[in-house]
């Protein structure tokens, strides 16, 4: 199994790319998160979209609470 991460900047059409920890392409420690260990990258990214969505979540949740508070 590999190690996988996710790109913190979303590509111009919203995606996260997902990357393994020998990916030369793989974002700096500022600019990623780590996945976890996944036998696939199709494991990997199903993980990745669990996350960006709750995070999503959040987001969404602190803007609606911060206007609220206004």
């Amino acid at each position: 199994m590999k190690n996988y991460y996710v790109n913190n900047q979303a590509q111009s059409n919203g995606d996260h790319e997902v990357h393994t920890a020998d990916c030369r392409y793989l974002p700096s420690l500022l600019n990623r998160k780590a996945l976890g260990q996944h036998e696939n990258c199709k494991l990997a990214v199903t993980e990745a979209k669990k996350r960006i969505q709750s995070q999503t979540v959040v987001k969404r949740v602190l803007m609606i609470a911060i206007k609220a508070s206004s």
